[in-house]
């Protein structure tokens, strides 16, 4: 049945997916060619949007990639990773220091019941944005203020919100008991 389901429902999805790629595209070509980055740069910002936690990974491989990296030891699901391109690879002639690709473990460790990386379905609790705020404003706990994280300071948990750097799409958080609670809440639900 699962099958019989995914053929109408996939062409559906390719259909929603095409439209919004000939709605979308137009706009964003013709504000940064005609009316500059300004306008290109508020064509993709609206609407607002959030930032929500949609999934987790708990690392089982590590595979370090410069200019000298074994291309034929990468699992073949790699090929197409960006991170496995020799052109990201090489930035300007110099390889990249920090580029990697990060696997999966098997099953989480304080979870054998979860596989060891995995998306969710929406739910207000994964809700990083604070209400009514731009989306890089964040509601966290307060245990965060005490915690190092990548690209940020203690002076970005500003008055009752978070200010999340523009840079990046995943930050390392300082390891914490807390947090590593709040992280179990959050992937078991």
């Amino acid at each position: 049945m699962e099958k019989l389901l995914s053929y109408p429902l996939s062409v559906v999805y390719y259909f929603c997916f095409g439209l919004c790629l000939v709605i979308f595209h137009p706009i964003q070509w013709i504000c940064i060619n005609v009316f500059g980055y300004q306008a290109h740069k508020k064509s993709v910002d609206y609407p607002k949007g959030r930032h929500v936690i949609f999934g987790y990974l708990q690392i089982g491989e590590i595979h370090e990639l410069n200019t000298d990296a074994d291309y034929n030891a990468l699992p073949d699901f790699t090929q197409y990773h960006s991170h496995a391109n020799k052109h990201f690879i090489e930035n300007d002639g110099k390889a990249r220091s920090n580029n990697c690709i990060y696997i999966a473990s098997e099953k989480l460790s304080f979870n054998n019941d979860l596989p060891g990386g995995g998306t969710f379905n929406y739910n207000e609790t994964r809700v990083l944005t604070k209400k009514g705020r731009n989306k890089s404003m964040w509601e966290l706990p307060d245990f965060f203020k005490n915690l190092n994280i990548t690209y940020h300071k203690n002076e970005s948990f500003i008055n009752d919100y978070f200010q999340s750097a523009a840079k990046g799409q995943e930050f390392v958080i300082q390891e914490d008991p807390k947090l590593s609670e709040w992280v179990k809440e959050v992937i078991e639900g």
